[in-house]
């Protein structure tokens, strides 16, 4: 697993030089070369049975990390989990995951990427799932929520800016010199 380019990948490292690696990615995206070796952040390992024990031990660290408020520790637990799970194929943790990043995203009101987990989550359960529902109405309330705090910010500024001019036009100068200076 490698935080590379602003993104956590699975890829196989190749050619493990003294600074650098090559790595394969797992998603199919081109190659890299000489990537640093302070990218990879954690090994997989070539047994199921470890990687799965790893799996649930970073959704638990997500979670723990959550229900104490450390919000970008759950970020990239759950983003560990997800890259494990994805490359296993374990659909029932890989949502989870999702879950878990996108409400810890949430917390800390990054709604563009909240609402890509989520996306992403909705996509892979099925319709029925309970949790992703519920995902899914907390994220929308949230963007309701930032879209009428933005609508009020505007509405401020605007008064504000009116209010400018017209102090402005008071004083003897003009809208067209307001807006020259």
């Amino acid at each position: 697993m490698l935080n590379y380019r602003n993104a956590l990948r699975v890829g196989t490292a190749s050619c493990l030089e003294e600074t650098s690696v090559d790595v394969s990615y797992e998603d199919g995206s081109p190659d890299d070369d000489d990537v640093p070796r302070r990218a990879i952040v954690a090994v997989l390992p070539p047994d199921q049975e470890t990687r799965i024990l790893m799996l649930t031990t970073y959704l638990n660290l997500a979670r723990c990390a959550s229900h104490v408020g450390r919000n970008k520790d759950a970020v990239v637990c759950a983003t560990l989990a997800a890259g494990i799970a994805q490359h296993d194929e374990h659909t029932d943790h890989l949502i989870t995951a999702k879950i878990l990043r996108s409400r810890a995203h949430l917390a800390q009101n990054h709604l563009k990427q909240a609402l890509r987990d989520s996306a992403a989550a909705t996509e892979l359960a099925p319709s029925d799932h309970k949790s992703v529902q519920l995902l899914a109405r907390d994220v929308e309330r949230a963007k309701r929520a930032a879209l009428r705090a933005n609508k009020q910010l505007a509405k401020e500024v605007s008064t504000w800016v009116q209010s400018a001019q017209s102090k402005f036009a008071e004083q003897g100068g003009n809208e067209a010199d307001c807006a020259q200076q």
